[in-house]
């Protein structure tokens, strides 16, 4: 029994370690900044408490990849780490950056853009999640498939559910 005891930690640690490292990570919120609220207005702070964008947008995602999405009234957009519009408010929704694209929705459909604001990937589905290991989980009606960064589809929606590849 001791030895069972003993083992178990060692053994659970080993899982943890073993089921970690083969998870793809999304691109790290290397600006060091982090959203805030102050009055229902959103801006950001650095480690130390310091405002470093001040509160002025009507919702505020995560840095990731350098670029956090932003609700300006009722469009989406992206401002850079010093608070600039990087990809102008015109999506009706944003998401983070995954692998250099983000999800977007433009006239009730979801589609991708690239760092750059450009289209990458047109708005044609009706929900999609972040691209994991160049592959990402969309929905066409009730089926869901897959798409790879060009926006072929990688696996037909013939599915009722799905996850992230990964």
């Amino acid at each position: 029994m001791k030895y069972l005891a003993r083992t178990r930690i060692p053994v659970l640690m080993l899982l943890v370690l073993l089921f970690g490292c083969g998870q793809e990570q999304r691109s790290y919120n290397s600006s060091g900044l982090f959203a805030i609220n102050d009055n229902g207005r959103w801006g950001y702070i650095d480690k130390s408490g310091t405002v470093v964008i001040a509160p002025q947008f009507d919702s505020a995602g995560t840095f990731w990849q350098d670029l956090a999405a932003v609700r300006i009234g009722t469009t989406h957009g992206y401002i850079d780490k010093d608070g600039k519009l990087s990809i102008n408010p015109q999506f009706d929704a944003a998401r983070d950056f995954s692998l250099d694209l983000a999800a977007v929705k433009s006239g009730g459909r979801w589609g991708y853009v690239n760092t750059d604001g450009s289209i990458a990937i047109n708005p044609q589905f009706d929900e999609v999640s972040e691209f994991v290991e160049d592959i990402a989980r969309v929905r066409t009606g009730t089926k869901w498939g897959f798409i790879d960064r060009e926006g072929k589809m990688a696996v037909n929606p013939t599915f009722d559910g799905a996850y992230d590849f990964s």
